[in-house]
C-alpha cells in the first residue's frame, strides 16, 4: 500500500511536464475568419464565396500552424497546444485545392507562401504538403507558375516538398524529371 501510494505521489514528477495536461487550442480568434469563410462556401460557392475563403485562408508558414497545426507545449500552462482547426484541416486544406472561380495562380501564390521557413509536420502541414507534390509532379500549370518564381522561392518550395522525417529519394527523382521541361527550375533545381 504504502509502496502504491508513493508511486503515484512519485509519478508525476518522473514525467515531462504537461504529459497529463488536456489538449487546449491556440489563439481560437485566428480561426474565425477561415470558418467563417468556409461555411459561407458551403452554403453557397460563387466566385465572391471562394475570394473570400482564399483571402482567409493562412498565407504564411506560422498563421498556417495556428491555425491547422501542432503548436507544441505552451510553457505557461504545459498545455499541448493544436491549432483550432486542428481535427478539421483535411477539409480546410481540401477546399482550397477545389477552388475553381478564382485564379488559379493566386491558390498557387499562396502555397509558395505557406512554404517559405517551413518545417515538417504530420497532420495539416503534411497533408498541404501531399496536395502540393501533386501539383509540382503533374500540373504544367503550376511548374509553369513555379519556373516563373524568384530562385528563393523556388528553393524553398522544394525544400518544403522534401521535408519529412526521412529522405524521400523516388520523389526527388520525380521532381527532377517534371522541372526537367523548365529552364528555371531545372537551374535552381541542380
Amino acid at each position: 500500500m504504502k509502496t502504491a501510494l508513493l508511486f503515484l505521489l512519485v509519478l508525476p514528477t518522473l514525467l515531462p511536464p504537461g504529459t497529463w495536461a488536456h489538449p487546449t487550442p491556440a489563439r481560437p480568434s485566428a480561426c474565425a475568419p477561415v470558418r467563417k469563410a468556409y461555411t459561407a462556401l458551403h452554403q453557397q460557392t460563387t466566385r465572391h464565396t471562394e475570394q473570400a475563403f482564399l483571402r482567409a485562408f493562412p498565407a504564411t508558414y506560422a498563421s498556417f500552424t495556428t491555425v491547422f497545426g501542432y503548436r507544441g507545449r505552451d510553457t505557461r500552462t504545459t498545455s499541448i497546444q493544436f491549432g483550432c482547426l486542428y481535427a478539421t484541416s483535411p477539409a480546410y486544406v481540401e477546399q482550397l485545392f477545389a477552388l475553381r472561380q478564382v485564379p488559379r495562380a493566386d491558390v498557387f501564390a499562396k502555397l509558395v507562401s505557406i512554404s517559405r521557413q517551413a518545417h515538417w509536420q504530420s497532420d495539416g502541414l503534411n497533408y498541404l504538403k501531399h496536395h502540393s507534390i501533386e501539383l509540382a509532379t503533374k500540373d504544367v500549370t503550376f511548374l509553369a507558375f513555379l519556373n516563373a518564381q524568384p530562385a528563393a522561392d523556388i528553393r524553398s518550395f522544394t525544400r518544403f516538398l522534401l521535408l519529412g522525417p526521412v529522405s524521400d529519394e523516388p520523389l526527388k527523382k520525380q521532381l527532377k524529371t517534371a522541372y526537367a521541361h523548365y529552364s528555371h527550375l531545372q537551374e535552381v533545381w541542380q
